[in-house]
C-alpha cells in the first residue's frame, strides 16, 4: 500500500537464472476508487434484493462488505499470478515436466470470490493466453515434445468455460505435427495429416479426434482410411512396393475384403503371385460374390502356369458377371497346350520305346553263323566292377561271351578238324578238348575272318582272366555263382564226382548249369583257355579288363575246372595255367567279342 495506491508485485527465480525476475501485476491502483465502484455495484444488488441502508449498523455492514469484496478480488489476482508462475516453472524448468494446473482450479477460486461472469471470463482468458504464450516459447526450444504436450493442454482446455482457446490449440497441434514432418505451410492441415498417418499414430489420432468432436468438427482422422488411400495412390503410379506397405498397415487396422484385393494387386505387380493368391483367398472368404476377385486370382494362377485352376477361377468370375474374354482365350490356349503336350508325350514315349527296343536288341544274345550250318551264340555282359581275392579292383567295359564252351561241331565247322578225345556220334555238342592255347587263338582268328567276309565286322578273341571271372560270378561275390556251399557243385557243374570220367554235352543240364547271366558250364566240364600270359601276382593283371601279356612267358591262364578235377577247383576265383603248346583232353575254351 502506498497511501491511496495499491500494488501487487511478483518475484520469481530459479537456480539456473542469472538474476531474479520481477513482474508487476497491479500498479498504483486507487483502492478508494475501486472500493467506491464496488460499493456502487453492491448497493444496486441490495436494492434489487429489497434491502435498505437505514441504520448505522446497516452502513457498517455495507462498508465491511465493500472492503471484503475488494480484498477477495486482490486475493484472487494474487492467487492467479502466483499460480501462473508456478505453472510456468513446472512446464518449463522443473526436472519432471507438468502441464498447467491453474485452469482447473479457477472455478473454485472464482466461486469463493463470488466473481461475476464477465470477471470470470476476463481472468480465464488472461490465464489461458499466458499459458499459450508459454507453449509457444517452449516450441522454439523443444519442438519434439510439443505434440504430446499440446494434446495434454487441449484436454485441459476442454473443461474451461466456453472451452476458450481449444480451437486455437487444435490448430496449433496440427501445425506442430506437420512441422515435425517437414511441412511448414498447410492450407488444409487435416487433409495433409491424413496423407501421412501410420498405425503408430493411433494414440495421437484418438486424442486429437476427441478434441475435434468437442468442437463439432466431423472430419475426423482415420488411420486405416489414410493408409488405404495412400496405398491406392501408390498403386495407381505402379509403386507396388510402397502400395503393399500401406495396404499391410490398413489390414493391421481394418482387414476388409477390398484391402486384401488391392494388396493382391500390389503383389501381382511385384510378381509375388503366391502372396496375391493368399490375399485373394481371404478376400473371397469375406465377400464370395465379387467377380473381380476371381478374375485376379485366375491371373495369378495363370502366371504360375497353373492353367486348370486359372480357368476354374475365370469360370467362377464369368458366373458372377465378368467378361468371358479371358476364359475363352485361356480355354483355347489350354486346349492347344494340352494337344501339344499330348503329341509331345506320344513322341517321347515312342522315342523311349525305340531306345528301349534298340537297347534290348543290343543286349539280346548274338547268334553268329558258322560254316556247315552251325551257329555260335554270344551273351551280352554289362559294364561293371570285379573285385578279385577281395582286394584287387578291375573296371570292365561291356562285352559278349560265348553262351557255351566251343563245341566239337563248332570247332569242326571253322577249323575243319576235331581233335577231341571224347568224340564220335552224339558228341557234337560236347566241348572241344585236346586244343592248346595256340589252336584256340587260331580258331578265333579264322572265325573273325569268316564273319568279316559275311559282312559281320566283329573281332572274336579268347576272354581275359578278369572278363572270365567277372562273367562267371554274374554279379555275385560268393565262392560259386550259385553260393558258397560246395556240396551244391554236383547240381551245377561236371566234376570228378559226377562226370563219369568224360565230358558232357553243354546242353545236357543247361537248366541247372546256367548262371544268372545266361552262361552255361562256367564251372566244370573243361578248363577254358584265357588270353592272358600267366602271372602269380594278380596285381599285374590290367585294371581295365584287358589280358595280361608277357611274351617271355610260355604258360597261359586257364579257368573253370574240368570233368576230372575235384570240386575244390571249381571256385569262381580259382586260377590255373598250362603251357600254351600242350594239349589235354580236359582243356577247351570259349570266346568273347568286344
Amino acid at each position: 500500500m502506498e497511501e491511496s495506491f495499491f500494488n501487487i508485485n511478483i518475484g520469481f527465480w530459479n537456480n539456473d537464472f542469472d538474476d531474479a525476475r520481477f513482474e508487476t501485476v497491479v500498479r498504483k491502483l486507487r483502492w478508494q476508487d475501486t472500493i467506491s465502484e464496488i460499493s456502487e455495484n453492491l448497493f444496486q444488488q441490495w436494492q434489487q434484493q429489497g434491502k435498505a441502508i437505514q441504520t448505522d449498523l446497516d452502513r457498517a455492514e455495507f462498508s465491511r462488505r465493500s472492503r471484503e469484496t475488494f480484498t477477495h478480488y486482490m486475493e484472487v489476482l494474487h492467487s492467479i499470478h502466483v499460480g501462473m508462475v508456478r505453472d510456468e516453472y513446472f512446464l518449463i524448468y522443473a526436472p519432471q515436466r507438468q502441464l498447467p494446473l491453474l485452469p482447473t482450479l479457477l472455478p473454485d477460486l472464482f466461486d469463493e470470490a463470488n466473481l461475476d461472469d464477465d470477471e470470470r471470463i476476463a481472468l480465464t482468458k488472461a490465464v489461458i493466453d499466458y499459458c499459450n504464450a508459454l507453449f509457444e516459447g517452449l516450441e522454439q526450444t523443444e519442438p519434439a515434445v510439443m505434440v504430446e504436450l499440446r494434446l495434454g493442454w487441449a484436454k485441459i482446455l476442454q473443461s474451461v468455460p466456453s472451452r476458450y482457446g481449444l480451437a486455437n490449440q487444435v490448430q496449433a497441434i496440427m501445425q506442430t505435427w506437420l512441422k515435425q514432418r517437414g511441412i511448414n505451410n498447410s492450407v488444409d492441415p487435416i487433409i495433409d495429416i491424413g496423407k501421412m498417418l501410420v498405425p503408430e499414430d493411433s494414440n495421437f489420432v484418438q486424442s486429437f479426434n476427441a478434441c475435434l468432436q468437442l468442437l463439432g468438427i466431423t472430419n475426423y482422422l482415420n488411420i486405416a482410411k489414410s493408409c488405404f488411400k495412400r496405398g491406392m495412390e501408390h498403386l495407381q503410379v505402379q509403386r507396388y512396393d510402397l502400395a503393399k506397405i500401406d495396404f499391410n498397415r490398413t489390414i493391421s487396422l481394418n482387414p476388409q475384403a477390398d484391402v486384401y484385393y488391392q494388396r493382391a494387386m500390389a503383389c501381382d505387380g511385384l510378381k509375388e503371385y503366391n502372396s496375391a493368391i493368399s490375399d485373394l483367398d481371404k478376400a473371397i472368404s469375406l465377400q464370395p460374390q465379387r467377380a473381380e476377385f476371381y478374375d485376379l486370382r485366375g491371373d495369378s494362377y495363370l502366371k504360375l502356369n497353373n492353367y486348370e485352376i486359372a480357368l476354374a477361377n475365370y469360370n467362377q468370375g464369368v458366373s458372377l458377371g465378368s467378361s468371358p474374354n479371358k476364359r475363352d482365350i485361356l480355354q483355347k490356349e489350354w486346349n492347344d497346350t494340352r494337344r501339344q503336350e499330348e503329341e509331345a508325350r506320344k513322341l517321347h514315349e515312342a522315342e523311349n520305346a525305340r531306345k528301349c527296343a534298340e537297347e534290348e536288341e543290343r543286349r539280346r544274345a548274338l547268334i553268329l553263323p558258322l560254316p556247315n550250318n552251325q551257329t555260335l551264340q554270344l551273351v551280352w555282359i554289362d559294364v561293371g566292377v570285379l573285385i578279385m581275392e577281395g582286394v584287387y579292383t578291375v573296371h570292365l567295359s561291356e562285352f559278349r561271351m560265348g553262351k557255351y564252351p566251343v563245341t566239337q561241331a563248332q570247332y569242326q565247322a571253322v577249323m575243319g578238324t576235331n581233335p577231341s578225345h571224347f568224340s564220335g556220334i552224339g558228341k557234337e555238342n560236347h566241348p572241344v578238348e585236346r586244343v592248346n592255347w595256340h589252336q584256340a587263338t587260331e580258331f578265333c582268328q579264322k572265325l573273325t575272318e569268316y564273319l568279316n567276309k559275311q559282312g559281320i565286322n566283329i573281332k572274336i578273341t579268347l576272354p581275359s582272366e578278369t572278363q572270365w571271372e567277372y562273367a562267371c560270378r554274374a554279379g555275385t561275390t560268393t565262392k560259386f555263382w550259385f553260393g558258397d556251399n560246395s556240396n551244391q557243385v554236383t547240381n551245377h557243374a561236371w566234376s570228378d564226382e559226377n562226370s563219369g570220367n568224360q565230358t558232357h554235352s553243354v546242353k545236357e543240364k543247361e537248366g541247372t548249369h546256367t548262371n544268372p547271366w545266361g552262361l552255361v558250364d562256367m564251372h566244370g566240364n573243361v578248363w577254358e583257355w584265357c588270353a592272358d600270359s600267366w602271372t602269380d601276382n594278380i596285381a599285374e593283371l590290367p585294371k581295365n579288363g584287358n589280358p595280361y601279356v608277357n611274351t617271355s612267358q610260355f604258360n597261359k591262364s586257364l579257368r573253370g575246372c574240368s570233368w576230372n578235377n575235384n570240386r575244390a577247383y571249381c571256385l569262381a576265383g580259382y586260377r590255373n595255367f598250362s603251357n600254351a603248346g600242350i594239349v589235354y583232353n580236359f582243356n577247351g575254351f570259349r570266346v568273347v567279342c568286344v
